[in-house]
């Protein structure tokens, strides 16, 4: 006989609320505050409304998900600081630009790279710090539960910075727009908005750095660890 506990009824998980939900409800709210401004927050919203709303931002949430993914971790994150595994695996010195997202890109310690990359030939044949052996170390580090559960943490967290901080940017996008078609009152207001959600934007994305390393980071410990 089946168990159907309450929780296995519901097809919705943690990262829905944060990663799509949230990400979703700042877009829209940033519509609502470039046609009212500082008003848009005293609105009150009815039952239905507000149930729209959730539906709405759901679903506008997984549309942001998308363009982060595309923008802000492939085109951005991939493309200008490399993929964490990257460097986790590369050169302790950071110089240039790069020194300005240093936290991401501190490697692991030289020993644990060597042990990590020697079970992985060992075990598996492979030699490059590459996507293969992202793939193999997650498939062994994540039998284990506890491992699973900290790396689940990371994800929810990664994922949540990663798209609000694309919704905030787009809302600031959306803000601008909206303020050269404005007085001066008014645009004031939408401009201070749009600020507001260019620094959000951008702390977001560095713990949005801060937590995909240490996703990466954890797993790769766990592995090296692991008997």
């Amino acid at each position: 006989m089946m168990d159907w506990s309450p929780m296995e009824k519901i097809p919705f998980s943690v990262y829905d609320f944060f990663g799509y939900l949230s990400a979703g409800a700042v877009l829209l709210s940033s519509f609502a505050f470039a046609t009212d401004g500082f008003d848009a927050l005293e609105n009150e919203l009815s039952g239905t409304q507000l149930l729209i709303f959730i539906v709405a931002s759901y679903v506008v949430g997984h549309v942001v998900a998308s363009v982060s993914s595309a923008l802000l971790e492939r085109r951005l994150t991939y493309g200008l600081l490399g993929r964490p595994t990257e460097n986790l695996f590369g050169s302790a010195q950071v110089t240039g630009w790069r020194r300005a997202f240093a936290a991401y890109c501190i490697p692991l310690p030289a020993a644990t790279q060597a042990r990590v990359l020697a079970k992985a030939r060992d075990s598996a044949g492979l030699t490059d710090a590459d996507e293969a052996l992202r793939l193999h170390c997650f498939g062994v580090a994540s039998k284990a539960e506890h491992v699973r559960g900290s790396m689940s943490i990371f994800l929810n967290l990664y994922g949540f910075a990663r798209n609000v901080s694309m919704a905030a940017l787009l809302a600031a996008l959306v803000l601008v727009i909206s303020a050269l078609d404005n007085d001066d009152v008014a645009a004031t207001e939408l401009l201070a908005g749009a600020l507001f959600a260019l620094i959000v934007g951008v702390v977001l994305y560095f713990r949005y750095l801060k937590f995909y390393r240490l996703h990466a980071h954890e797993l790769y410990v766990h592995y090296a660890e692991a008997d």
